[in-house]
């Protein structure tokens, strides 16, 4: 039934645009291990749109771990390093409300972080969207996202956020792209709370807590 849905997509797309500059254009959706794929077609140039999450591949090619981090941002990435168990995966695997949430230990960021191995060459769009919410006890709410920078090796800033309530945070990347998959094909995003729990009188905590992540990755074929 999807492959016929598809089918007839394509082919009214290309009534619609026949005889037009878009005449060459079509478009097809298909499933691959990474993920749900789109493909089409501009001008005789093939692309493809692969997505990776959760929903599948957790622990295998791509990883989530949790709880805290000691700057923001931290200077490596590598952490945090607490990798999520098969519950936690399951929380962030789809946009659906149900939250991984962490509390930072004393004087520390709470924290995610997502590493994705990408298969794919050619790329000429990355499409990175974060869904949550950070928030402190007393100091400043919300939350940072990065990606890591492999040649520069340190974090850059995707988008960010002070505010309190479920948040989108995205991005997008079309140059460069080289610059954040590593030499072993992955690509490592960051989510850090703004502020550190800490200690006056009462315990005063970072909290954060991922819906869901993922990154689009567009490639020509």
């Amino acid at each position: 039934m999807r492959k016929k849905l598809a089918l007839l997509f394509a082919l009214s797309i290309s009534a619609i645009f026949a005889g037009s500059a878009y005449s060459t254009i079509l478009y097809a959706n298909q499933y691959s291990e990474a993920g749900i794929s789109s493909s089409y077609t501009v001008s005789g140039a093939s692309y493809n749109t692969t997505t990776y999450d959760f929903s599948t591949g957790a622990g295998v090619d791509r990883w989530a771990y949790r709880i805290d981090v000691s700057q923001n941002p931290p200077p490596t990435n590598s952490v945090p390093s607490t990798e999520f168990n098969t519950a936690q995966y399951s929380r962030i695997s789809s946009d659906d409300g149900v939250f991984q949430v962490e509390r930072a230990s004393m004087w520390n960021y709470a924290s995610h972080r997502f590493v994705f191995h990408i298969y794919q060459n050619n790329i000429t769009l990355l499409h990175i969207v974060w869904n949550g919410i950070g928030r402190h006890d007393i100091l400043t709410d919300g939350l940072t996202f990065y990606i890591w920078n492999h040649t520069g090796a340190s974090y850059e800033v995707l988008d960010s956020t002070n505010s309190y309530p479920e948040v989108y945070l995205e991005a997008n990347i079309s140059s460069g792209v080289n610059n954040y998959i590593d030499g072993s094909g992955n690509l490592t995003l960051l989510a850090v709370q703004n502020s550190p729990s800490f200690r006056f009188f009462w315990n005063f905590y970072s909290r954060l807590a991922t819906d869901y992540v993922k990154v689009d990755v567009t490639y020509m074929v």
